[in-house]
């Protein structure tokens, strides 16, 4: 079983969600939409997770990432990051997320202060060994060297050009499924587009 965990004002029904529901397996992929609220939604994944009895792996996008970073260390799961919030992070101005439909929105300095009690300074080993890192570089919200340097030691896959909503996910659907597997996650691709 998989879970996509959405960037921050996204939704279990975004382009990555429907992506990885296609190509997965709609019963397979676990799409939440997600609170704003930082501990809100922590708890509704904290919640889901200990209801589970299968092996468990995460995919996180943005804020996202940040979510299945703070969990994959505290329930000893696998997780991909794609393009992960890793603080500390400053507000972002008025920006627009062509993710969600063009929808705008204002990351404020109350959303930073309510991540800092989940952010894990210092990651164990046994962590980073179950992390699977994909960034592009040429990210336009987040920096990706904020990345590249807190998740040292993981696995990483970094790719030139590219932005924040991560283009040509599809591309990547097999090393996803290949690192799931070796991790002990049941995941299988049922299809794939390779169309971005």
């Amino acid at each position: 079983m998989l879970a996509y965990l959405h960037g921050y004002q996204s939704n279990g029904l975004s382009f990555k969600a429907r992506h990885f529901k296609r190509v997965f397996g709609v019963n397979q992929v676990f799409c939440p939409s997600l609170s704003d609220q930082v501990p809100l939604a922590l708890n509704t994944l904290e919640q889901w997770l200990e209801t589970q009895t299968q092996p468990v792996g995460l995919i996180g996008a943005s804020l996202g990432g940040f979510y299945a970073l703070y969990l994959a260390d505290k329930y000893q799961v696998p997780a991909v990051l794609i393009n992960p919030a890793i603080p500390p992070l400053a507000p972002l101005g008025d920006v627009t997320d062509q993710t969600s439909q063009d929808q705008r929105f204002i990351w404020t300095p109350e959303v930073c202060e309510a991540l800092k009690p989940y952010f894990i300074a210092q990651l164990a080993d046994s962590t980073l060994k179950r992390i699977l890192l994909l960034q592009q570089m040429d990210d336009e919200v987040l920096d990706p060297k904020r990345a590249l340097s807190y998740l040292q030691g993981a696995s990483i896959h970094r790719a030139v050009g590219g932005g924040h909503k991560f283009e040509k996910i599809s591309v990547f659907d097999q090393q996803i499924c290949q690192f799931m597997q070796r991790q002990g996650v049941n995941a299988s691709l049922v299809a794939s587009t390779f169309a971005g």
